[in-house]
């Protein structure tokens, strides 16, 4: 009789410590911590040198760059190739007049005011990366439709 009490008892242990777990399963909260907050709001925030342009954008922007600089480590200078598109010629002239002034070229525009303005420069990540934000802002405070960039 002891015995079958003794497994009787174990039997019981066993069994409420797996309907333990599968309670503790279902009833863990969804803890909400202070970094899950902070990315949310980092998301919409702005930069404060790039008004136009998203910390999330420019945190992603600077982890492609990284990767690109990566295989040309061995350049001493890398040619910056933008991709934009405006909404209207005379939002695309002045974004090319400023891009101009920083020098930059036109390399190809079309007449649904898609342009690829370039920069050679050296190959350095923090002036890469400025140069980027840089056009970027332009383009969109111009109006425009800043696609892509590529490092060549």
């Amino acid at each position: 009789m002891k015995k079958r009490f003794a497994g009787f008892v174990i039997l019981a242990a066993a069994a409420a410590a797996v309907a333990a777990l599968v309670l503790k399963k279902e009833e863990d909260p969804v803890l909400v911590t202070l970094d899950d907050e902070v990315d949310q709001t980092d998301e919409n925030e702005y930069d404060s040198d790039y008004p136009l342009i998203k910390l999330s954008e420019r945190q992603s922007w600077q982890t492609r760059t990284k990767i690109l600089l990566k295989s040309l480590v061995d350049q001493k200078e890398i040619r910056l190739v933008h991709y934009c598109k405006f909404h209207n010629q005379h939002d695309l002239f002045e974004a090319v007049k400023e891009a101009k002034a920083s020098d930059y070229t036109l390399a190809e525009a079309d007449d649904k005011h898609q342009v690829v303005l370039e920069k050679t420069m050296e190959n350095f990540f923090d002036d890469v990366i400025a140069a980027i934000l840089l056009m970027a802002n332009i383009t969109r405070k111009h109006n425009g439709l800043y696609r892509e960039f590529e490092i060549e």
